[in-house]
Parts: structure tokens; C-alpha cells; sequence
């Protein structure tokens, strides 16, 4: 298990804050600083390998290592139970611990949540034939998404497609945390359908859109950060 890499501030009720891929425990730091001033002990994670500052895995990891991982945080700073607010990447795992280890976890906000998966045929064939290149030495045109070139190591870009090929979808009927879907209208990354396949398929969720797009949240983050402490100070849902 890799070593921690955290950020803490303020007291009260623990919040896990876990950002994206691509991204630092910097990126929800208004997040973090809004939770603080609303009474909570916010604990900001840099998932490794994932944002540039905690070291890599090493090997290959999955959604269900960086679960582990978070878990085991958990378990150092003596957490039985905490909320989770959590961005894209961050979200997949926080879906994950929410469906598999449901007594961690009292309530959940989630933003621009990643892992939730379509059949497209356009898509298919564009992994198969990326699959096939790989065979044979080639890669595409393209090389991959914007994220996937970004990976220095062969272990970290199998991490990512570990990760964007977990389809969370049968897990959702196993979550009954009382959650909290802010999602951005415009949001191409991950799109309006995810939000709804969550909110329809997950127990105790509502759904409230917000103006922008995937980083919504750093768009209107006076609104995200008064809606988020309001849900989770509230008692029940």
C-alpha cells in the first residue's frame, strides 16, 4: 500500500474531499477550506500517482487499490465513519466504498462522478482497434486521451485503463448513502445520463445542476460550497 498523502484543516465532522484524475487535493482546495468554516474536519487526499504529487503505485492499480487505499487512511486517522465530497476519479471510488463498505461512509456529494459506462459501438470499435495496434506495436493517431498521454509509466497508463474500463453501474442499487449529485449542465466528460443512472438506480439521492461544465464546481464554487455544507450539516437527508 502506498504511503498517504493528505491535507487536513478545520475540526468537527470528518469530510474526505477526493479529487480527480489529472488533478491535486489544490484543485478542491476552496472545498476544503469552505468545509473548514462550516464546522468540519475536512481531509483532502492526493491519490498516488494520480495528480503529480504522491508517489506512483509502482504496479498497475485499481479502482477497487485506490479503495483499499482510501480505507486504509481511514483506518491511520482512526475514521470508523465520514462523509465524502469528491470529484470525477473521485467519485468512482467513492462509489465504490460507498456500495462495498457502506458503514464508512454517512453522507456523499458528488460532482462530474466518473464510472459509469454506455455501450457504443463507435466506441467499441475504437478500443478494439487500439487493442490491435498495440498488438503490433502502433498506437493511434491520437495516442489515447489527453489523460492517457499524460502517463509517464507503463504502470500508471494500465492504471487508467483498469480504471475507465470499471463499469460502477451494478453496484448502484447497493448504495444507500444519503447523496448529493451537483452536476455541471454542460458537463462532455461525463455527461447528464450518468447523473440520472444515479439518481434512478442509487437509494436517498437528489440531483441539482449547476451552470458550466465537468469542473462545474470550480466554476460556481460559491454555490457548490453552500449547497454541499448545507446537505451534509443537515440531520438525515
Amino acid at each position: 500500500m502506498s504511503d498517504f498523502v493528505y491535507r487536513e484543516t478545520g475540526s468537527g465532522e470528518p469530510v474526505l474531499v477526493l479529487h480527480g484524475w489529472g488533478c491535486t487535493s489544490d484543485t478542491m482546495g476552496f472545498v476544503s477550506a469552505a468545509l473548514a468554516e462550516a464546522g468540519f474536519r475536512a481531509i483532502a487526499v492526493d491519490f498516488p500517482g494520480v495528480g503529480g504529487v504522491a508517489p506512483e503505485p509502482g504496479v498497475p492499480w485499481t479502482v477497487h487499490d485506490y479503495a483499499d487505499w482510501t480505507l486504509a487512511l481511514m483506518d491511520e486517522l482512526g475514521l470508523a465513519r465520514c462523509h465524502i465530497v469528491a470529484h470525477s476519479f473521485g467519485g468512482r471510488v467513492a462509489l465504490l466504498i460507498a456500495a462495498t463498505r457502506p458503514e464508512r461512509v454517512g453522507k456523499m456529494v458528488l460532482t462530474g462522478c466518473a464510472g459509469l459506462r454506455r455501450f457504443s459501438l463507435k466506441r467499441t470499435l475504437r478500443i478494439w482497434g487500439a487493442k490491435i495496434g498495440r498488438m503490433f506495436g502502433r498506437r493511434g493517431s491520437a495516442g489515447g486521451s489527453a489523460d492517457y498521454r499524460a502517463l509517464k509509466t507503463e504502470a500508471m497508463r494500465a492504471t487508467f485503463r483498469n480504471v475507465v474500463n470499471l463499469d460502477l453501474t451494478p453496484l448502484l442499487p447497493r448504495i444507500a448513502a444519503p447523496t448529493l449529485l451537483l452536476w455541471g449542465k454542460r458537463d462532455d466528460a461525463t455527461p447528464p445520463w450518468m447523473a440520472h443512472r444515479i439518481e434512478k438506480r442509487a437509494k436517498n439521492v437528489g440531483l441539482v445542476w449547476l451552470e458550466g461544465d465537468h469542473f462545474a464546481f470550480a466554476q460556481n464554487p460559491g454555490e457548490f460550497c453552500r449547497v454541499a455544507t448545507y446537505f451534509l450539516g443537515q440531520e438525515g437527508k
